[in-house]
C-alpha cells in the first residue's frame, strides 16, 4: 500500500510538470501578456505560453477600404494558435491589428461609414473563424488631430466585440498598445475618461525611449528624461485605473556598433554576441550594458527585470507584457518576471 501511494505521488508530479513548463495561470494572479509576431525565428508551435495569460498575434494590416491584411503564415499562426488553447484553457488569444508602419490605414476606415462597416464585418470574421478571444489595437501613432477619430474606433470596437457577445455568450477583449512617450496620455487620452472603460487592458510600450540616440532602451528612473516610472505615472494622471495598465518589458536591446550604426538584438543573440564585452549596470536606471570601446548595447538582464516586476507589483499595476516572445527562447526573463511578480 505505502509503494502504491508514493507511485501515486510520483506520477502527479510528474504530470504536473509539464515538462519543465511552468504551470497554467489565471488572470486573478495578474495579467502575463506576450505578442508574437508572424515571421519571427521560432515557430508558434515552439513558443512556450505556460506562464502567460494573454497570447497577442501580430499584425493584421488595416487597409483604407476597411479589409484586413493578411499573410498565409498569420492564419496558420491563428490555426495552431485555437490548438494551443486546448491545452491552455486559461489563455486568452488576441489579434493585433496595425503596428509600426501598418496604421495609415485606420483614419481612412473611421472617416468612411463603409469602409468602417468593413473593418467591423473582418473583425467579426476574425473572431468567429478563429474563436479569437478579442482584439488589441497598434495604432502607431494618433497625432492630436487623430485623436477623435482614434477614439471613434475605440468605441465603434467596442460595439462590435459586445454584440458579438449577445450571439455567441462570450466575453472579448479589447486591449490597446500604448506608446510610452509622456505627449500621448496628454493629448489623446484626456477628455475621454468615461470611455476608458470601454478598453480591458492597455499594453504600456514601456521602451525604445532612444531610438536612434545614446541611452538605456527602457530605464525604469531618469532623472530628467522620459522612463517607465514617468510614463506609468503620466497614464494615471489621466484617470486610467492602475489595475488596467500592462508593464511592457523588451526582449531585446539596443545600442551602437561602430560598423553598423545604430543595432537591436535579441536577449538570446546578445547573451551569444557580446561574450567578450564588458558588463556594466546603472543602479539609478536599472539598466545593464554591455560595451567594448565605441561599441555597447542597452538591454534587460535578470536582475533589471526582476526591478521592473517589484516596481509593477508595488505600484499596483494589473499585469507585465513581453515583447517579443521569441527573442527569449528559453524564457529567462519571463520567469525571472513571474516569480517575483507572485513573491512581491
Amino acid at each position: 500500500m505505502k509503494r502504491m501511494c508514493c507511485l501515486f505521488l510520483l506520477s502527479i508530479l510528474l504530470l504536473g510538470s509539464g515538462s519543465g513548463c511552468t504551470p497554467d495561470i489565471s488572470e486573478a494572479e495578474g495579467r502575463f501578456a506576450g505578442y508574437y509576431v508572424s515571421g519571427s525565428r521560432l515557430p508558434l508551435t515552439e513558443v512556450a505560453v505556460a506562464g502567460l495569460t494573454h497570447l497577442h498575434l501580430a499584425f493584421l494590416v488595416p487597409k483604407q477600404d476597411g479589409s484586413l491584411q493578411s499573410t498565409e503564415l498569420f492564419e496558420l499562426h491563428c490555426r495552431q494558435a485555437a490548438q494551443i488553447k486546448e491545452d491552455h484553457e486559461n489563455l486568452k488569444i488576441l489579434i493585433s491589428i496595425g503596428g509600426w508602419g501598418n496604421s495609415d490605414g485606420f483614419t481612412d476606415i473611421v472617416r468612411n461609414e463603409e469602409a468602417l462597416e468593413n473593418f467591423l464585418d473582418a473583425v467579426r470574421e476574425w473572431l468567429r473563424n478563429y474563436d479569437l478571444d478579442g482584439i488589441d489595437l497598434d495604432w502607431e501613432y494618433p497625432d492630436p488631430t487623430q485623436k477623435e477619430a482614434f477614439w471613434n474606433l475605440i468605441l465603434e470596437l467596442r460595439s462590435c466585440l459586445d454584440r458579438e457577445e449577445e450571439s455567441t455568450e462570450k466575453r472579448y477583449l479589447l486591449s490597446v498598445a500604448a506608446p510610452a512617450f509622456s505627449a500621448f496620455p496628454q493629448d489623446i487620452l484626456e477628455g475621454h475618461q468615461e470611455d476608458f472603460i470601454k478598453v480591458d487592458y492597455w499594453n504600456l510600450m514601456t521602451y525604445d525611449y532612444h531610438i536612434g540616440q545614446e541611452g538605456a532602451n527602457a530605464p525604469l528612473y531618469a532623472p530628467r528624461s522620459e522612463c517607465v516610472a514617468r510614463t506609468v505615472e503620466t497614464y494615471e494622471k489621466t484617470g486610467i485605473t492602475k489595475e488596467a495598465l500592462n508593464l511592457g518589458i523588451p526582449l531585446y536591446g539596443r545600442g551602437w556598433d561602430a560598423k553598423k550604426g545604430w543595432i537591436q538584438a535579441s536577449y538570446d543573440d546578445i547573451l551569444r554576441d557580446y561574450k567578450d564585452f564588458t558588463y556594466t549596470y546603472n543602479p539609478i536606471t536599472h539598466t545593464p550594458y554591455l560595451i567594448q570601446e565605441e561599441n555597447w548595447i542597452s538591454y534587460e538582464d535578470v536582475r533589471s527585470v526582476k526591478a521592473k516586476s517589484r516596481y509593477a507589483r508595488e505600484e499596483g499595476l494589473g499585469g507585465l507584457m513581453f515583447w517579443e516572445l521569441s527573442d527569449d527562447m528559453k524564457q529567462t526573463l519571463r520567469k525571472t518576471a513571474r516569480s517575483v511578480w507572485k513573491e512581491t
